[in-house]
């Protein structure tokens, strides 16, 4: 009597393919007054264009920057587009737009997602 061999292949999604995954995700945050936040994370470029947007100065205050990041998330409010900011102008305008309690739903969901969280195996790689 002869034994049949079973294969199992392991499919593992490739790095390029994980990322693109991770760039279409989105979730949704509904604010105080009703509104409704489509939010994506940022790509690593998206980070960089920020960061050269605020300019060397700003890009070393710490504070600053953790602040002004839950904002390059927000890609929808309600139904409206929502472009990335090109200059610290339309990111303040950004900013006054988000009431103080729906920025901390924000941040709040942005934490729970670990969004800004370095794992491990990224620190690792530095």
């Amino acid at each position: 009597m002869t034994e049949e061999a079973k294969v199992v292949i392991n499919e593992v999604e490739p790095p390029s393919q994980q990322i693109i995954k991770a760039a279409n995700t989105s979730v949704k945050v509904e604010g105080v007054n009703g509104n409704v936040y489509t939010l994506k994370k940022f790509l690593r470029n998206q980070r960089e264009q920020f960061l050269d947007m605020i300019g060397a100065e700003s890009s070393q205050n710490f504070v600053y920057v953790a602040s002004m990041l839950p904002y390059l998330t927000i890609k929808q409010i309600d139904d409206d587009d929502v472009p990335m900011p090109k200059n610290k102008m339309q990111l303040n305008a950004l900013s006054q737009r988000i009431p103080d309690e729906d920025y901390e739903l924000i941040i709040a969901k942005i934490e729970e997602l670990e969004w800004f969280v370095k794992k491990d195996d990224d620190l690792k790689k530095q």
